[in-house]
């Protein structure tokens, strides 16, 4: 569990059993989120060192793998360099994140993404696996959809998603005819179909 990899008693504090060095223990506290914790000196990542971490003003985010001081904003225990701590947010998919300067994801910049228009695109199945877009551009997972609508793009199911041209199975362009396009619900099952073809899970 990563919740419980730390550990602590009155001389020494543990990640995955073994010793930390140089802690102090009476302020050493988990942060309550994956693998960052701090005491009054220093910031620890999966039991290491965060060297250039302040501790003073050091924060996790919480339910992510990001986290902020005042200087910097890290991700996976690294800093990202070009991030603005002060104006910095993971969004509503903890893998995205934006400040005044740039989107992120899993920690890296996303290439000409801008960062006032980007957003989650709606789905209420609430999936991890989520589209994201701005003005300009449809994004899955971090990639680019090609050619993808991002003022008509919208999500039917998980995986699925149409704009006004084509419809879309996790980012990959489906050959639809948009003419006689149907889908069908029932239950989990979700098929979809033209005068050509019936595609069950992105599959004809």
């Amino acid at each position: 569990n990563i919740f419980d990899r730390y550990a602590k008693d009155k001389n020494y504090v543990y990640y995955d059993g073994k010793i930390i060095e140089n802690t102090d223990t009476g302020s050493f506290e988990h942060m309550g989120t994956f693998s960052y914790a701090k005491d009054k000196k220093r910031v620890y990542y999966e039991g290491k060192v965060i060297e250039t971490a302040d501790s003073k003003t050091f924060e996790a985010i919480e339910f992510s793998y990001y986290g902020k001081d005042k200087n910097y904003v890290y991700y996976d225990g690294k800093i990202i360099r070009k991030a603005d701590p002060e104006t910095f947010e993971i969004m509503e998919n903890e893998q995205y994140a934006r400040d005044k300067n740039n989107v992120y994801y899993i920690g890296n910049i996303l290439e000409n993404a801008d960062p006032i228009t980007f957003k989650i695109v709606e789905d209420s199945e609430m999936s991890s696996l989520r589209y994201v877009k701005d003005g300009n551009t449809v994004y899955f997972q971090g990639e680019k959809v090609l050619d993808a609508d991002p003022e008509t793009f919208q999500i039917l199911a998980t995986g699925y998603a149409k704009d006004k041209d084509t419809v879309y199975f996790y980012g990959e362009k489906l050959n639809i005819d948009m003419g006689t396009f149907e889908y069908i619900r029932d239950g989990k099952c979700f098929i979809l179909k033209d005068k050509n073809t019936v595609y069950a899970n992105g599959c004809i």
